[in-house]
């Protein structure tokens, strides 16, 4: 848990809310790297994917910035602040549904930034706006310093936990553990030549491997 957390300060509300945005943001910087592997590597994207993803994903901040101030009366804002915080978590939870989705993986990761996009905005947008009423005006400088300080250290103290995380369960190729690259066939023996060796027993029906072509059927030993 974050030091912060500890410390209640003179406004026990305002030290619970630090304390749920930096243990958030630690949580989310590690699923974040994660992530990027993750996209990578198992749903075998390309960058150009990946920036449709977070580009279209991303009109979700907008249409939450557009509706904060509606959730703020309509639903006050401790629950638009909770509200928030769900869809956030919401959006991140469907992220490894994409490894089984197949050929929706794409759209569903969509979904899930703009729902990420949409909820982070009405979080941040009511969070900052309770942070600021419940601190004094005389402190509001101290106060939001100190808080970026702390939020931006947790956030790369994150980063650097799921990048470990990341390199612990992979092999030393760069691959994952259950992924693992095809083997080569093995070459002929020493002192023998390409058109001396031993037809393997799995044929490829599809494609003649260049050692057949350049060896004559009747003098290729074991050609069947």
């Amino acid at each position: 848990m974050p030091p912060d957390c500890a410390l209640s300060g003179s406004n026990r509300w305002s030290a619970r809310l630090r304390c749920l945005t930096q243990t958030f943001l630690f949580s989310f910087a590690i699923v974040y790297a994660v992530q990027m592997v993750f996209f990578t590597r198992d749903l075998n994207l390309s960058p150009a994917m990946i920036g449709v993803i977070f580009t279209v994903g991303s009109v979700g901040g907008l249409l939450g910035g557009m509706a904060a101030r509606t959730a703020g009366v309509r639903f006050t804002t401790g629950r638009t602040i909770l509200t928030g915080s769900l869809l956030r978590a919401a959006g991140i939870a469907l992220v490894p549904l994409a490894a089984l989705a197949g050929p929706a993986a794409l759209p569903l990761l969509v979904v899930s930034r703009l729902v990420n996009a949409f909820g982070w905005t009405l979080w941040e947008v009511h969070q900052e706006t309770m942070q600021q009423l419940l601190t004094p005006a005389r402190l509001r400088g101290r106060v939001n310093g100190s808080v970026q300080f702390v939020v931006q250290g947790v956030d790369a103290l994150g980063a650097f936990v799921g990048a470990g995380l990341v390199a612990s369960t992979s092999h030393a190729d760069g691959q994952w553990p259950r992924r693992r690259r095809p083997r080569t066939a093995a070459g002929p023996p020493a002192g023998r030549s390409r058109c001396a060796a031993p037809r393997q027993r799995r044929l490829d029906l599809v494609q003649v491997s260049s050692a057949d072509r350049a060896c004559p059927i009747g003098r290729s030993p074991g050609y069947r």
